[in-house]
């Protein structure tokens, strides 16, 4: 699995650990989520990608 390469490995992306930009994505999904009007279908993506991206930083 890719996070626990990123674990032992310690490798950042643009100076943050993917772990750290993963988190701050979450973020911004849960805002898109709260504060646009999506339509149907871009809030099931949207909830979609932001449980998937949940789920591999380990249900964070």
């Amino acid at each position: 699995m890719q996070s626990d390469m990123i674990l032992s490995t310690g490798e950042l992306v643009g100076g943050k650990t993917q772990i750290i930009k993963g988190t701050e994505r979450v973020k911004n999904l849960e805002n898109i989520i709260k504060s646009q009007n999506l339509n149907p279908s871009d809030m099931q993506i949207a909830q979609k990608l932001l449980n998937d991206l949940k789920n591999a930083l380990g249900g964070k």
